[in-house]
Order: C-alpha cells, then sequence, then structure tokens
C-alpha cells in the first residue's frame, strides 16, 4: 500500500469515513487561527487587569476643588510602608514603597479636617465634595466658680475599618499622633468643618507646671448632642457620628491631681 493511500485512509477515519475537501479543511484552519487569537487576546486582557506598580505616580488631593493640604499614608496589612506630605498645590510624588501598598489613607489638614481612605491603585485623584462635608459647633462649660482663660481642643476622625494607630501614625514607624488635629481655643466655644464620619471629641487643659504648682487641670465629663445619638466615651474623648451640622455642649471637670 503507497503511503498516499494510508494518508487517505487516516483522513477518511478522521472525518466519519470521508476525506476531508479542501474547504473543509480550509474551514478547519480558519477556526483553529480564531481559537488562537482569542487565547491570545485572553492572555492580554489578564496581563492588563493586575495591578499596576504606583511609584512615581503623582497623587492629587482637592477640597471642592482646591488644593488640601496634608499628607498621604499608604498601608500593607497592619503597618504604614510609605507616607508623604501634600505639597502647596496639593500633589506629591508616589513613595517607591507605596507600590506594595493595599490602602491608602488621604489625610486632610486644611481647608478642612479628616480623612478619606481609598483603594491602591496607579494613580489617586481625590475632590472631596460638598456633599462629603459637614460641621461640628460646640458651647464648652467650665465648673462653677472658674473662670475660662483656655482650652485645648482634640478632634480624632474613627474608621470603623482602620486601627486608630494607623489613622494616627507619624511616618513609618510605631509613634503615633495624641489625636489628628489639636486647637488651642481662647474661647469657650469652637467650630470645625470637617469630613463626615465618626469622631472623637476630647477637650482638655493641661499644664506643664512644677511640682505642686496650683495649676488648674481640665478634663471632658461630658458631650451632649443635640438632636444626635448619644455619643459614646471612650479613655477620655467622646465619639459620635458627624453629618450635615452638629451642635455639641462639652461640659469640663477639674482633675485633682
Amino acid at each position: 500500500m503507497s503511503s498516499s493511500e494510508t494518508g487517505e485512509r487516516g483522513d477518511r477515519r478522521a472525518v466519519g469515513g470521508r476525506a476531508p475537501t479542501v474547504q473543509a479543511r480550509a474551514r478547519v484552519a480558519a477556526v483553529a487561527s480564531v481559537l488562537v487569537a482569542c487565547g491570545a487576546h485572553a492572555g492580554a486582557t489578564s496581563r492588563e487587569a493586575e495591578p499596576v506598580a504606583t511609584a512615581g505616580a503623582v497623587a492629587r488631593v482637592r477640597v471642592r476643588g482646591a488644593p488640601a493640604h496634608g499628607d498621604i499614608v499608604w498601608i500593607a496589612g497592619q503597618g504604614v510602608v510609605a507616607s508623604a506630605p501634600l505639597a502647596a498645590d496639593g500633589t506629591c510624588v508616589v513613595p517607591a514603597a507605596g507600590a506594595s501598598a493595599t490602602t491608602v489613607l488621604v489625610r486632610i489638614a486644611a481647608p478642612v479636617l479628616g480623612v478619606v481612605e481609598v483603594a491602591a491603585g496607579p494613580a489617586i485623584d481625590l475632590d472631596v465634595g460638598a456633599a462629603q462635608l459637614a460641621t461640628i459647633r460646640g458651647a464648652i462649660a467650665v465648673p462653677a466658680g472658674l473662670a475660662f482663660d483656655w482650652v485645648e481642643l482634640h478632634l480624632t476622625p474613627r474608621l470603623a475599618t482602620l486601627a486608630p494607630r494607623l489613622v494616627l501614625a507619624e511616618g513609618t514607624g510605631t509613634s503615633i499622633r495624641g489625636a489628628f488635629a489639636t486647637r488651642r481655643l481662647t474661647t469657650p466655644s469652637f467650630s470645625a468643618e470637617v469630613v463626615a464620619g465618626t469622631w472623637e471629641v476630647r477637650v482638655d487643659r493641661e499644664v506643664d507646671a512644677p511640682l505642686g504648682a496650683s495649676e488648674i487641670v481640665l478634663e471632658t465629663a461630658s458631650v451632649a448632642a443635640a438632636g444626635l445619638v448619644a455619643p459614646i466615651e471612650n479613655h477620655g474623648g467622646w465619639q459620635l457620628p458627624i453629618a450635615g451640622a452638629s451642635t455639641l455642649t462639652v461640659t469640663l471637670r477639674q482633675r485633682v491631681e
């Protein structure tokens, strides 16, 4: 039997006893080429979906369209892997270590106070609009018989998804701030525009004086919120959700050292 006869019989068995025509062979080749092309496209799509490094990208943060002041921290797992301050135009270059981050926390110090958690990615372009903002107003009551001179207001945002030590982190080390923002008040009232969310409010008067000095030390005794959910006390601070315009009354008490 010749080799051509053998090949012909093989072709007949492959297609049910009939030798494939030239047209059939062409159709098979066309289908194969389409499948190869689809596989190549799928591979390209899969590669495009992979996260790309963020290092060297420019992050931009604005509030109502104006540049924001503050900083950005990049978080991986339970630690800060990179941080960078925002320049006067509200931008910063993403540090090389930021490429490994899974979460990014934008911390705004002006023109409002607050934090915004965003997903890590190739670029950060955040503009906090008016609908995301709220105002905290408060009146401060000192104990009877004491004249008001000054106190310090401490405001700290509380996020359900991030531990306070990450919100208050100072760089990539283990040190943290005592509060997100501290203001000295010389009048018994305050007002602050913030990013809406849960906030901790604390007011005190701590004096670093020589031993035996009769300085008055004040701490927060209670916080009342008109028309809002009752604040929850937590280690000397009082936490409550802030949205829209919120009015608080902060009552102080004297602490005996």
